[in-house]
């Protein structure tokens, strides 16, 4: 029977604030245009952490390999 719920029981993620603020030295990037964006971290959860929100990033446009056609707001991101 798949349990849906495990990541999310073994990770935390339910109540980010609480779960993830023990974190520290990590970028949260989410893209604008991804639809996945409803499920991201899209603001900081303590002073050790980072939340980039690219204006016209889709779903890991920011990992992809640089582009002359990149917009301005991916090639921020990356730097």
């Amino acid at each position: 029977m798949p349990n849906f719920d495990w990541i999310m029981d073994y990770f935390g993620g339910r109540n980010p604030e609480k779960d993830f603020f023990h974190l520290s030295n990590v970028i949260f990037s989410t893209g604008a245009l991804d639809p996945w964006r409803y499920g991201c971290i899209t603001k900081e959860i303590n002073k050790q952490t980072k939340v980039i929100v690219i204006e016209d990033g889709a779903h890991c446009t920011e990992l992809a390999e640089p582009d002359e056609n990149d917009p301005i707001s991916v090639k921020e991101a990356r730097i």
